[in-house]
């Protein structure tokens, strides 16, 4: 995976959608109407099953609608990569 660029990733048989930061912020956590999306190492993670820890007032918050990579390789990436479907990735 290292070694390749996310925008050449096909995950579930379907090309994935790019997000420039600034499309992520849409999906940052504070409309309940809209799904929660998060960035990590250039792909970006639906994130809404865990929406009590994502969205406004959760734990996460502020990891929610940006490229949270740095946060995330302190604590917390294996589980996003786990736990959460990759469904875009990350341009800039």
């Amino acid at each position: 995976f290292q070694s390749q660029k996310a925008e050449n990733l096909v995950f579930d048989n379907k090309n994935l959608e790019s997000f420039t930061p600034d499309e992520l912020v849409y999906y940052n956590g504070t409309n309940p109407e809209r799904p929660i999306y998060l960035g990590l190492d250039g792909l970006v993670y639906d994130v809404t099953i865990g929406q009590e820890y994502y969205k406004l007032g959760g734990k996460y918050h502020a990891l929610a609608g940006r490229d949270a990579s740095l946060e995330l390789h302190l604590v917390g990436a294996g589980i996003v990569r786990r736990k959460y479907p990759v469904i875009g990735y990350l341009k800039s």
